[in-house]
């Protein structure tokens, strides 16, 4: 019985285009073998799915949109010949992107995304002064603002004011007559860039 693992020599499995996908392939064997040659392919693509939250119509039907391939290479990492029995490593490195290489296989960071929501304290601000908001995105939930043709990865601010009368607070919430609180929304663009 023979087994094969792939060990990427990095615990981070996030590559830029620049970097090589270095490793070894480790071949536990009970006997010799004979093979071919050894090949590694790598495949990437890019999973996109739509949240219910911001799905228009026509990306509510489909829900999940297919996989967008970003990368293919091959790589010959032994000619043929023979293993021995027991363990063998063989190392291996790949350029995944080579200079001057067409921009084919593009590299797009991505993310799992989430709303996240702010709620300011409420109270009487001061008129005419400007009134800072400052938020820390996390790493984890965001990504760099990509145009890539087949799809985007897009943010916006959503700006929610809501002004409460005194009339509101004299009534029960079940009360159908209760006045409704007034509220003054804008919805900016977000472009986030990464910098070095």
């Amino acid at each position: 019985m023979s087994t094969v693992e792939i060990k990427l020599s990095r615990s981070n499995r996030i590559y830029r285009p620049s970097e090589p996908l270095q490793g070894k392939i480790v071949i536990k064997s009970s006997s010799s073998i004979f093979h071919y040659g050894i090949h590694l392919t790598v495949n990437g693509s890019a999973n996109l799915q739509v949240r219910g939250g911001s799905a228009g119509v026509v990306e509510s039907l489909y829900g999940v949109i297919k996989p967008i391939k970003i990368l293919k290479k091959s790589q010959e990492i032994r000619t043929s010949g023979r293993i021995g029995s027991g363990t063998t490593e063989v190392p291996f490195s790949m350029n995944l992107k080579q200079h001057g290489e067409e921009n084919l296989e593009r590299f797009y960071e991505t993310f799992h995304g989430a709303d996240i929501n702010i709620q300011v304290a409420d109270g009487d601000v001061c008129r005419n002064m400007t009134l800072p908001i400052y938020v820390i995105l996390p790493r984890l939930l965001t990504c760099p603002t990509v145009l890539a043709g087949p799809f985007s990865v897009e943010f916006k601010v959503s700006v929610v004011i809501s002004f409460r009368s005194e009339l509101s607070k004299l009534h029960k919430k079940s009360d159908p007559t209760t006045p409704r609180l007034w509220l003054a929304m804008e919805t900016l663009p977000l472009e986030l860039v990464r910098t070095n």
